[in-house]
Formats: C-alpha cells, sequence, structure tokens
C-alpha cells in the first residue's frame, strides 16, 4: 500500500483576535440541511460576548447551501467558511461500509488546516447543542491529544456480538479498556500535539490500509486512546432510539458504562449517532426538541419534504446516508455468508500479514451477519 503523504496545506489564519471559539465540521453537500440546524442550535446557545469561527470542511457543498448556511450564521460574533478537501481524498479509495460516506474521514485531516489555533473543537453534524459550547471548550487539556467522552453505544454493541467483538478492540485495537473507547463526534482538538506527533498522517495511512469496523472512529482510538481527557457524558449522550429499545442496549451495556449513561439526566449535546435520526422520524427520543430549532431555520420546507420521500419511497441518497449498515446487512445476507467463508478458508492457507488481512475480513463479515442476525430477533 503507498504511503499516503499530506502536502501543500495552507493553514487557515484565525478570523477574530480574541474571545473566539474555533468549531470544525465535516459534511457533504446532502447533508448540509442538517449541519444547518446544528448550527442553529449552536448560535442560540452561544455568548454574545464572545466569537465563534466556524469552518465546514467539504469537498461538494454547492454555491446554493453556502448561501443557506451562511443565511443561518449571519451576526457579527460568527464567521463561516468553507474548505474543499477533493485534492485530498478524489484519489483515495477507502472504505465506507453502509451508511457511512467519505466525509467521516475528513476529521482526520482537519487539525493540518488549523495550525495557527492551539485548540479547536471537532463536531458532527447530527447533533442538536443545548449548551454554549464556549464550556466544552474551555476544558484544559494539558498534554493530552483531544478530549472526548466514552462510546455508550459501543459498550452495548460489545454487550450484544460477545467475545469476538470484545477481542477486535483488545487485540487490533490495543484497547487496556474496552470501556475507554471515545466516541468521535464531539471533540477538543489539541492542535500542538496532533503537530508534534504527526497524528493526521499517521491516521490517514492507518485507514489506508486496513478496513476498520468503524472506520476512522477505531483508528483514532488505536493510535490516540491513551492521550485522552475524558469527558463528562453530557457533552456526547445518544438518545435512546427505537431500535436500542428492542435491541436492549442498556441491558447490554457494561456496568460502568449503563450508570454513566443512566446518570446524565440533562445533556448538553445529543448525538443523534445511530440510525434513528430525528428528521426521519418525528418521534424519536429529543426529536421534537431538534425538530423546534429546524423551524428556525431556510432548511424547514426541505427537511420535511424528504421525511415526506423517505416515508413514501426511500430515495437513492437518503438511503445511502441514513439507513442503517444493519438493513444494508440484511439486503446483502448471501453476500456476507459467502464473503466469510471464503476468508475462513483462505487464512488457512497464508502467512504474515495477508493472514492478518484475512482474519479481520472474516470478522468484518462476521460482524455483518451478528448484525443482521440481531436486527431479526
Amino acid at each position: 500500500m503507498k504511503k499516503v503523504k499530506i502536502e501543500n496545506i495552507t493553514p487557515l489564519n484565525t478570523v477574530f483576535k480574541d474571545n473566539f471559539i474555533p468549531v470544525t465540521f465535516s459534511s457533504s453537500n446532502y447533508f448540509a440541511p442538517y449541519l444547518g440546524v446544528t448550527m442553529k442550535s449552536i448560535i442560540n446557545k452561544c455568548d454574545k460576548n464572545f466569537n465563534y469561527d466556524f469552518v465546514v470542511f467539504t469537498k461538494d457543498m454547492d454555491d446554493l447551501n453556502k448561501k443557506m448556511l451562511s443565511k443561518i450564521c449571519d451576526q457579527k460574533n460568527i464567521s463561516l467558511r468553507f474548505i474543499n478537501l477533493s485534492n485530498i481524498f478524489d484519489n483515495m479509495k477507502l472504505y465506507t461500509p453502509g451508511h457511512v460516506t467519505i466525509e467521516t474521514y475528513f476529521r482526520l485531516v482537519i487539525p493540518n488546516f488549523m495550525k495557527n489555533y492551539k485548540k479547536i473543537l471537532f463536531l458532527d453534524s447530527d447533533l442538536l447543542v443545548k449548551e454554549d459550547i464556549k464550556h466544552l471548550y474551555e476544558y484544559d487539556l494539558a498534554n493530552h491529544a483531544i478530549a472526548a467522552c466514552e462510546e455508550c453505544l459501543m459498550s452495548a454493541l460489545l454487550g450484544i456480538h460477545g467475545d469476538s467483538a470484545k477481542k477486535y478492540m483488545t487485540e487490533k485495537l490495543h484497547l487496556k479498556d474496552i470501556d475507554k473507547y471515545f466516541q468521535a463526534g464531539v471533540m477538543v482538538l489539541n492542535i500542538e500535539q496532533f503537530n508534534i506527533n504527526n497524528y493526521c498522517e499517521k491516521l490517514l495511512n492507518m485507514v489506508n490500509s486496513y478496513d476498520y469496523n468503524i472506520v476512522d472512529q477505531d483508528a483514532m482510538n488505536e493510535l490516540l486512546n491513551d492521550k485522552v481527557l475524558w469527558l463528562p457524558n453530557e457533552w456526547n449522550f445518544p438518545p435512546q432510539q427505537k431500535h436500542m429499545k428492542e435491541l436492549k442496549y442498556i441491558e447490554n451495556m457494561s456496568k460502568y458504562i449503563r450508570h454513566k449513561y443512566l446518570s446524565v439526566k440533562n445533556p448538553k449535546v445529543i448525538h443523534f449517532a445511530d440510525r434513528g435520526k430525528p428528521w426521519f422520524d418525528p418521534t424519536e427520543e429529543f426529536a421534537q426538541e431538534w425538530w423546534e430549532v429546524a423551524r428556525q431555520t431556510p432548511y424547514y420546507e426541505e427537511i420535511v419534504k424528504r421525511m415526506c420521500e423517505n416515508a413514501i419511497k426511500p430515495n437513492l441518497e437518503a438511503t445511502n446516508h441514513h439507513f442503517s449498515s444493519v438493513i444494508c446487512d440484511l439486503e446483502h445476507w448471501h453476500k456476507n455468508v459467502l464473503s466469510y467463508w471464503k476468508y475462513k478458508v483462505l487464512r488457512n492457507f497464508s502467512f504474515g500479514k495477508t493472514k492478518e488481512k484475512y482474519i479481520q475480513k472474516k470478522y468484518i463479515y462476521k460482524q455483518k451477519i451478528w448484525n443482521a442476525k440481531a436486527y431479526k430477533r
């Protein structure tokens, strides 16, 4: 595998002189309406005495969506810029399973563009922010590379899938404690530490050479897990979606994670991280609050239109972005079973790195089969 090099990047200059909070996002053109709701929820809670420096990393955002998002951010203490990453990612063939899109990998290179900042926030675009993010930014990272929360949903999935999934966490990702796996949708990034240690390039090469189960997030955990400042889980809280109740997510969490999850009474950031998105089902938990903010954006009619289209006949683009990988695994059941047995046989006739690759491929397809079986139950 050819080594990836990150070259010819011009770092962004700061927009404001003082009292500013740099906030980065990654988004496709399709996802712009939902990013708009996240931005509006941040702005609704922002301190008028502070400045908020928004930077959106994309490779296909069109002028109309840039104009719409700029309208949402049209106030003196908000700056909005768009950075195109086509030159980095168009020639990379990265693993994008199920509902995952190439934009998930953008956060791996964002620190290289933000070298003129000491630290930054990275936020996913499927959030509802209920607290001024300046309080998140104020955490002192010291020598930690990032600040993030434990991934509560991962604990549930490990409980559902059992020993093989836990083995992947300890043997592939080298986690000393599988409960201490962080969720990468809400992070404070220490730019100095990223630059000194060349983490961006290391992470890109890791994901370019191996198909991780949860793509970039797994790679970040493998490289940075012992360099995390752990945040209170109220800063990245996944609501109880309908399918989670059906699959008994809370019951399957470890005792430690279950306690942390249930202890969150007033989440500061609600993260619709799994497949139950509020814009497709207004009856999901916390969806009503999300729609209250959506109605304050110029995207409201477009979001309603998409919801109606999805309810009648899901269009292809919505399917690619939002249908769970579980549904995809159900549709490709026979293919996944055949692939599982193919790699299970091939591993017995290979050695070294090739053997390791086949073992990991076998595990990936076993995961897909488990996901489908769990959903059927």
